[in-house]
């Protein structure tokens, strides 16, 4: 992974180790999908989530809200959270990790701890 400027000049994140364009979509949603069944898994009733076509809302029992949000043109994904603030997340796939831009954090870790923090309840994306 890496940056690259396009034809226009335009600089780009490399993407050429993510699954393939045609199925990132697919791959995006499999991603939130399996986010929202874990949380509901483990913290049942503590968590109120909606659920839209790109986004995943998270509300915490005290108020607090999460946000992911998948970006097909930019095969990422946004997080929101009352902790760590804003993220982008891409796709490594010889990691096989969503990884952070800032600073190369494991999304599974990262909610993982966070939800553990605020929700009392071990939380594990594995």
């Amino acid at each position: 992974m890496g940056f690259k400027k396009d034809l226009r000049g335009v600089i780009n994140l490399d993407m050429s180790s993510a699954p393939e364009k045609s199925s990132f979509g697919n791959f995006l949603e499999g991603t939130l999908r399996f986010i929202q069944e874990k949380l509901e898994e483990e913290l049942g009733g503590t968590v109120e989530i909606d659920r839209t076509e790109d986004t995943l809302s998270i509300e915490l029992e005290d108020g607090q809200h999460y946000y992911l949000s998948t970006m097909v043109i930019r095969e990422s994904i946004g997080l929101s959270s009352p902790l760590s603030g804003r993220r982008t997340f891409y796709y490594d796939k010889e990691k096989n990790s969503w990884l952070s831009i800032r600073d190369g954090s494991d999304l599974y870790e990262l909610l993982g701890e966070e939800f553990t923090t605020l929700c009392g309840a071990t939380v594990r994306f594995d």
